[in-house]
């Protein structure tokens, strides 16, 4: 397999780095691929903290552009471009879109993107974002946290009782509508 890099972009508090490692790992062991997940935000510091080698509320953080930033951030993206896994994953920092942004995009050399994000507001100005800076978004991802609804899609008004969505839905309902302490009982 030819190696596939994405960047991974969505705003903060998105879960976008524990889904970037957890995928990581997932490609790795689900799959047999080789796949590495790369901190391209230098400012958070979360990947040592999913390590455990501090805690998150500890970890050194940095703010703003007012710091070189570009001196870790060019060999993270040197690591990115040269990584000979079959995926490698850029986790891109979702505090702000700015001139760092636009220096990863511009440096890295992404086959695609991939949009994480809690709102739809924030899958399209990430998605616009990326499409700016002519990256093209492969895949896009809404996270939720706490109780996740069932999410549907668009059925473009066509009546389909063996639609995936429409079954899956139709199983919770019969589920739910089940007498207590049954078998079907969620």
């Amino acid at each position: 397999m030819a190696t596939k890099r994405y960047l991974v972009g969505g705003p903060q508090n998105s879960g976008k780095s524990t889904y970037v490692l957890s995928l990581a790992k997932r490609l790795q062991s689900g799959h047999g691929l080789r796949a590495r997940a790369i901190e391209l935000d230098v400012w958070s510091g979360s990947y040592p903290a999913f390590r455990g080698e501090v805690s998150f509320k500890d970890r050194p953080k940095q703010f703003g552009l007012a710091w070189d930033w570009k001196t870790p951030l060019d060999e993270r993206i040197k690591e990115f471009n040269e990584a000979p896994d079959d995926i490698v994953l850029g986790d891109l920092p979702g505090a702000k879109i700015d001139e760092a942004t636009d220096y990863m995009c511009k440096n890295a050399k992404a086959d695609g993107a991939i949009v994480v994000s809690r709102t739809l507001d924030g899958l399209k100005q990430w998605r616009e974002a990326f499409e700016a800076r002519g990256i093209r978004v492969v895949h896009e991802c809404l996270s939720f946290q706490g109780q996740t609804p069932l999410v549907l899609r668009d059925m473009g008004r066509i009546v389909d009782a063996a639609h995936p969505d429409v079954a899956f839905f139709a199983g919770r309902i019969v589920a739910w509508a089940a007498p207590s302490g049954s078998a079907g009982d969620p």
